[in-house]
């Protein structure tokens, strides 16, 4: 069985752990006694029985194996997909075969992930859902269970049905309230700042940005920035160079991984007029666990919140008015 190949941007946007900046928050080792059973609302709409507290858990998408160490479940994981890698603890396990590494999230070893015999199955979106493999898994009665997170409330949403699968509600509302926390103290922080045009690249050959519903747009909107593709139909779109020198963002962070990313852009054909690139507020979000904490919807994602508002907002964030 091939495995599927999967676009880059799809990778920005489904996936990866990173380096940056966040300790998770440590609660001591209590554990909320859940009553099994119960029925829970994956984000695919299915409802979905949780029969007993899970033993073994296979998470096939980064963020949320990143939950399952948030909700201090670490000890369930026993298989995940090849780009989970944070935290730092998870790459341990799986370097010392603790942790089995099942392949591609779309395209599993089914005979690693059905040896490892797991309680849960975690998946992404509608496309991860309707893969074959992971079809064949949901045929074999394995529970499945989607976490596909739109927005910041989302990914909370997120964080607590892990805590509640896991029999640890108490240490996900814990986490949850510490971030939402630092979410209100950077919208406090912003509030009545001029509003800054931002562009955020996230492929650029050819050009791909992000439109309205997308959690990056709503990290701008949250940071006091202005999404200058606000108007495209879709989450994510291909872009003009017309288009953007058109916009004239005054902000232009870059979410792929090219070398020199920032010089590349500046010398483009006709560039140079851009206010950003006058200004030199191009960014490059240069290490690639930093590109999947920024963009991802996973535990880290108030970090990229916190990123995003010092390049927007670096007279307010540096000079710590915040």
């Amino acid at each position: 069985m091939s495995i599927k190949k999967i676009s880059l941007i799809a990778i920005t946007i489904i996936v990866f752990g990173s380096l940056a900046g966040f300790a998770y928050l440590q609660t001591p080792n209590q554990t909320t006694k859940e009553a099994y059973p119960f029925s829970i609302i994956d984000d695919l709409g299915r409802n979905i029985t949780i029969r007993e507290k899970p033993t073994r858990i296979v998470s096939l998408v980064p963020s949320a194996s990143e939950i399952v160490y948030t909700v201090e479940a670490a000890n369930l994981l026993v298989g995940v997909d090849q780009f989970s890698a944070y935290p730092d603890e998870l790459t341990q396990g799986v370097k010392s075969g603790n942790i089995t590494n099942v392949g591609s999230s779309f395209n599993p070893d089914l005979d690693k992930v059905i040896s490892l015999n797991p309680s849960i199955i975690l998946i992404n979106g509608p496309s991860q859902f309707n893969a074959k493999p992971i079809q064949r898994l949901s045929e074999l009665g394995y529970t499945v269970v989607s976490l596909n997170a739109q927005n910041i409330s989302g990914v909370f949403s997120n964080i607590g049905m892990i805590g509640k699968i896991t029999g640890n509600s108490e240490q996900a509302s814990k986490f949850v309230s510490n971030l939402k926390e630092r979410v209100a103290k950077v919208e406090s922080a912003v509030k009545g700042s001029p509003k800054v045009r931002v562009y955020i690249e996230n492929w650029n050959n050819p050009l791909f940005s992000v439109g309205p519903g997308s959690i990056q747009d709503e990290l701008i909107n949250k940071t006091g920035g202005i999404n200058i593709f606000s108007d495209l139909p879709q989450r994510s779109g291909q872009v003009s160079h017309e288009a953007v020198i058109a916009k004239n963002p005054e902000v232009i962070v870059l979410f792929h991984r090219l070398t020199n990313s920032t010089e590349l852009v500046k010398s483009r054909p006709g560039w140079n007029v851009i206010d950003a690139v006058k200004k030199d507020r191009v960014h490059y979000i240069s290490n690639e666990k930093e590109l999947g904490a920024y963009g991802a919807p996973g535990p880290r994602i108030v970090d990229g919140l916190e990123k995003i508002a010092l390049l927007i907002h670096p007279e307010i964030f540096k000079s710590g008015k915040n």
